[in-house]
């Protein structure tokens, strides 16, 4: 949401500023605000627990810190082998959750032509161009969390993953089939709804993270 305001802003406030073009000045903008993130993050984020360097946490801490690891059954990691690779290709669980994940990705993804499609109505201006796609990704936003309450709420991952997909078929049908204006805006709105599905299939128990048992 944040980037379609700041597209949108900078390219009204700052297009030709300086005989700069506005999406020039976007390009400066995200590395302004991009390159200090980076910085932190770089001796913010503590690694590991079990090889952390943070200087920030104390003995203590990095301890609790790996007896949770522990108690989660997160073993330390080694590198990956050509054993650990041959069975990971080979476990049962493995492609299922591949393939469902990429039929996920092809359904959902095309939302980032929203704002192309937008485009080449040639009726909407270039702010609002950037502005529009910013409701279906508040939608995401607050679906996202809705679903991941619902989720805990029932302590069932699968479910509640099913009836995303069906949202998402809703939604890809209405986009492949609408004939009017209105009814592709509804169908690329109802598709953002179903972003939480990849968090509750990777974050779930078994069968949905089969890369656990090997890493």
């Amino acid at each position: 949401m944040f980037s379609g305001y700041l597209q949108a802003g900078v390219y009204n406030g700052m297009n030709n500023l300086h005989g700069i073009a506005g999406w020039r000045w976007l390009f400066i903008m995200c590395g302004v605000i991009s390159v200090p993130g980076a910085l932190w993050g770089f001796f913010a984020v503590p690694d590991s627990p079990y090889n952390t360097r943070a200087k920030w946490l104390t003995p203590a801490e990095v301890e609790l810190a790996k007896a949770r690891m522990i108690r989660e059954d997160r073993r330390p990691f080694h590198g990956v082998s050509w054993d650990v690779i041959k069975k990971l290709v080979t476990f049962n669980q493995f492609w299922p959750m591949v393939i469902a994940y990429i039929c996920f990705c092809l359904d959902t993804y095309y939302l980032t032509f929203f704002a192309i499609w937008l485009k080449s109505l040639s009726t909407y201006s270039v702010a609002q161009i950037n502005v529009i796609p910013t409701g279906a990704a508040a939608i995401g936003l607050v679906s996202t969390i809705l679903w991941g309450y619902l989720s805990d709420r029932l302590r069932a991952r699968l479910p509640v993953a099913a009836l995303i997909t069906l949202v998402n078929v809703v939604g890809s049908l209405v986009l492949a089939i609408a004939p009017s204006r209105a009814g592709i805006f509804f169908g690329y709105f109802v598709n953002a709804a179903t972003y939480a599905y990849g968090p509750i299939v990777l974050v779930g128990p078994p069968p949905f993270h089969p890369l656990f048992p090997f890493l």
